[in-house]
């Protein structure tokens, strides 16, 4: 996968039900529906987004890897999410979607080998779609 966002300064996480009146403008770009709520997850540093594009059944199907280390066990209350990407230029990027497929989330505990290593909640988020990262507009 090649690194399509590499300074994601903030993470928020939402309810992917709440994105049901998106608009989406072109294949790469949407319009996110006013009054969502949202959940700023606790980044420790700069995240970082991969994503790479393959042809399956005559559809292309993107697959996009979301990675960060966070400060904090993550509370997960939704069941299906989706996540707004920040960048540190004030961009920002929607991964995931009011519809199935949904991001898959995964999160561990990462513990230091040497007392110089990070340590910390290491996340980790793929989602494979005929829809690929949006930026999102306005």
């Amino acid at each position: 996968m090649k690194p399509l966002l590499l300074n994601i300064a903030k993470i928020e996480m939402m309810e992917a039900s709440g994105l049901a009146d998106q608009i989406v403008i072109s294949e790469s770009s949407c319009v996110l529906p006013t009054g969502l709520s949202t959940v700023t997850l606790p980044l420790v540093s700069l995240a970082e987004c991969s994503s790479a594009a393959k042809l399956e059944n005559k559809t292309i199907i993107h697959s996009v890897s979301l990675k960060g280390r966070l400060c904090a066990n993550p509370v997960i209350v939704f069941r299906r999410f989706a996540f707004i990407l920040h960048t540190v230029t004030g961009a920002r990027y929607l991964l995931g979607i009011g519809e199935q497929p949904h991001p898959a989330l995964l999160k561990s505990l990462d513990m230091p080998a040497a007392p110089s290593d990070p340590s910390g909640w290491q996340l980790n988020v793929s989602w494979e779609s005929p829809v690929g990262l949006l930026a999102i507009m306005g």
